[in-house]
């Protein structure tokens, strides 16, 4: 993540001229994908030297059928949230196409409250070649539309006193979450790369989580 503030200079009618400093940040986040450590301990040592050593933030792929070890990302988040103070962390990203987007949001309404603040949440609708699919008896066909609606729910779940919501394949009546996130507004990005994802990132999201896009 990257903060730019500039330098701005201030010239009065009379009288030497007065600059106003203003600070520009560069913030460095890590990704995990697969679990490469050979142990939890070796895991919360490089946490902890990710906190100590001035790390930005700490991002976890999604992945629930593998048979490689992954960390699942939500309960990543909430163990990291645990054990850091400063680092904020994010879901790279989670997939709304899996997931119920009630438990989600309420998921990260805890771990945002609990953390005072520092989730990153990052949504996607998931990879359609993930075994996933197949594993769970879905398919990938439409799952565009229900991530849709997820997302449409999730923000207003960590908004809205009660949310009432009629789709294809959510029903809501006076749903409400508490406690509700510290960062108002709470981000939203988007992952994805097709052009659904954009406009998906566009109507509903706060920020875009590339993959290996050039600008």
């Amino acid at each position: 993540t990257v903060e730019h503030r500039c330098r701005a200079a201030v010239h009065p009618p009379c009288g030497p001229v007065q600059e106003e400093s203003q600070v520009m940040t560069i913030g460095i986040g890590v990704g995990l994908a697969a679990f490469p450590f050979s142990s939890a301990s070796a895991f919360w040592r490089w946490i902890a030297l990710c906190e100590a050593g001035g790390v930005d933030s700490f991002w976890q792929t999604d992945r629930l059928v593998s048979t490689i070890a992954f960390l699942e990302t939500m309960s990543a988040m909430a163990a990291v949230a645990g054990a850091t103070e400063r680092m904020k962390f994010g879901m790279n990203v989670a997939s709304v196409g899996l997931r119920d987007p009630l438990l989600l949001a309420k998921q990260c309404a805890t771990v945002d409250f609990l953390s005072q603040g520092r989730l990153l949440p990052a949504f996607g609708v998931g990879s359609a070649l993930a075994p996933d699919w197949a594993a769970t008896g879905r398919t990938f066909k439409g799952s565009g539309k229900l991530a849709d609606e997820a997302l449409t729910l999730i923000a207003r779940l960590w908004t809205e006193e009660k949310v009432t919501f009629a789709g294809e394949h959510f029903q809501y009546h006076d749903a409400t979450i508490a406690p509700r996130p510290v960062q108002q507004p709470m981000p939203l990005w988007i992952g994805g790369s097709s052009k659904v994802a954009i406009r998906r990132t566009a109507s509903v999201g706060t920020g875009w989580q590339a993959g290996s896009e050039n600008p």
